[in-house]
C-alpha cells in the first residue's frame, strides 16, 4: 500500500520497508515543526528553510536552507546508517543533517545551524581546507 506524508507517496522499499519510511517521514515532520516556532534565535547567515516539493525530493533532497551565501540542498535523516546509503546513492553533494528521536525543536534548530555552519564553512572559498602539516 502507498501512504502520502509529506508531500512524497510512502510505499514499501527494499531498504527500511514501510516502517522505515514512516519514521523518516516521522523525523523530516518534526525537522520542519522545530522551524515553524513564532520566533526562535538564528545566525546572521541563516535566512530560511523549506520544504522540498515532490520532484525535488526525488532526486534526494529534502530542505532548501537559504544562506547569505546562497542555497544549500539538505537531506535529512533520522539515523547514520540512512547518512551512509544516501551519500553511496547520491554523493556528498548535500548537507545532510541527522536527527535522533531524542532530540528536542530547540536541539533539532541548534543543530541544523551546526551543520549549515560546517557546510558553509567549507563552501565559502573555492578551495578545501588542507589539513595541518605537523611542525
Amino acid at each position: 500500500f502507498n501512504l502520502f506524508l509529506g508531500g512524497a507517496i510512502m510505499g514499501p522499499t527494499a531498504r527500511g520497508g514501510l516502517e522505515g519510511q514512516l519514521h523518516g517521514a516521522t523525523t523530516e515532520f518534526r525537522f520542519f515543526q522545530a522551524f515553524q516556532a513564532p520566533a526562535f534565535g538564528s545566525p546572521y547567515w541563516f535566512r530560511s528553510i523549506r520544504r522540498a516539493t515532490t520532484e525535488e525530493d526525488s532526486r534526494g533532497i529534502d530542505a532548501f536552507a537559504e544562506l547569505d551565501m546562497g542555497t544549500v540542498q539538505v537531506q535529512i535523516k533520522s539515523s547514520f546508517s540512512g547518512q551512509k546509503r544516501h551519500v553511496e546513492q547520491y554523493g556528498s553533494k548535500h548537507c545532510i543533517i541527522v536527527i535522533p528521536e531524542e532530540m528536542d525543536a530547540a536541539r533539532i534548530r541548534s543543530h541544523t545551524f551546526n551543520r549549515l555552519f560546517l557546510w558553509r564553512k567549507g563552501h565559502l572559498s573555492p578551495q578545501k581546507s588542507k589539513k595541518r602539516r605537523a611542525r
